[in-house]
């Protein structure tokens, strides 16, 4: 087990630039495998738990498009929400936009204390 280094550049935060948004559904709503290959999220995350399946992420339509993509805009947040409900259904619940924060990484597993030193700084930093 080794101590938490907090010099070590793996551990540098980065506030994405990006709003996320989180929906949750039932737990038995299947997905399709549109959303699933969509290119268009720059983050997708799907959890699926007895409870619920929870949708959590993120698009840019200020994102540079892909040279295949060149001649048609990157969908808007709001249309990729549409998009989300017309082939999911309404969901159970959404929340505000969140902002995500990203551990630059990679992490050693032997390394103690990331959490504690990761979420110190927001705790302390309460307005």
């Amino acid at each position: 087990m080794s101590l938490l280094d907090k010099s070590n550049p793996a551990l540098h935060l980065y506030l994405l630039p990006d709003p996320f948004q989180v929906l949750k559904y039932p737990p038995t709503t299947r997905i399709p495998q549109s959303i699933i290959s969509n290119p268009d999220y720059t983050f997708l995350s799907l959890t699926r738990t007895p409870v619920e399946l929870s949708i959590v992420y993120s698009s840019s339509s200020s994102s540079s498009p892909s040279p295949s993509s060149a001649s048609s805009p990157s969908p808007t947040s709001k249309e990729l929400d549409h998009s989300l409900i017309e082939e999911l259904g309404k969901p159970e619940e959404t929340g505000p936009e969140w902002r995500c924060i990203r551990v630059q990484g990679p992490m050693e597993h032997s390394m103690v204390g990331i959490m504690a030193s990761l979420t110190a700084p927001l705790r302390d930093c309460q307005h």
